[in-house]
Order: structure tokens, then sequence, then C-alpha cells
């Protein structure tokens, strides 16, 4: 996702601007899909989609990434659609099965950033 980077790369007032900016970007995205889909959200629970599987590898590690970047992810900024549908995707055995474990991801996410993070340590 285009919005993390800076987050990753800032700190302070600047880090919580970034955290912002990507808040505003996942804000236009939900709205754009219930726009598209006005009836009801398109991801049924069972079926995933093109677009289950691209919000799904960049939104469904949402929680390693916080822990990873040492983010005060606040979820109240947070569309309560995205996270209803992040939630829900997974949940999803496919999903499960692809993402790797919580601590793994964590330490993965850690390592490839890290010449990023030394100057939050």
């Amino acid at each position: 996702m285009v919005a993390i980077l800076p987050i990753i790369m800032s700190k302070g007032k600047q880090r919580e601007k970034a955290i912002e900016e990507m808040n505003e970007l996942l804000r236009v995205f939900i709205e754009g899909i219930m726009k598209d889909f006005p009836e009801k959200f398109p991801f049924d629970g069972q079926n995933l989609g093109l677009l289950e599987v691209i919000a799904g590898t960049n939104l469904c590690n949402y929680k390693a990434f916080n822990e990873a970047v040492a983010v005060a992810w606040s979820p109240e900024k947070t569309p309560p659609e995205l996270l209803t549908w992040v939630n829900a995707l997974n949940q999803h055995s496919l999903i499960k099965q692809t993402i790797p474990p919580h601590h793994k991801l964590v330490a993965a996410i850690m390592e490839k950033f890290s010449r990023f993070l030394k100057h939050d340590a």
C-alpha cells in the first residue's frame, strides 16, 4: 500500500500526519466500494473475488504491521466498514492458510524495514 512507507520512514508529528493521510485514503476507498455496491458489501463471507484478494494481501496484516512499526493504531479513526470487512476476510480459510502466523509476520516486517525503523529505537 502506497501510504505505508511514509508511516515507516517518519516519526512524531510527521508520522501522525502520515497515519491521517492513510486513514483518509482508506475512507475514500471504502466510500468507493459503498458507491459501487450500494445494496450490500461485495464480500459474502465465503467467496473471494479479485477485490478481496487484493485487499486481503494489503490489509489483513494490519495488526502485525502496527506491532512491527510501533504505530499507535486507533480503530476509531479507521472506517468501521473496513474493519468489519478485513476481520471477515481474516476468518476466511484461504486467507488463514495464506497469511503467515502473526509472530512470523511481525518479524518479517521488522526485518524488511529495519533500516527505516532504526530511528525509532
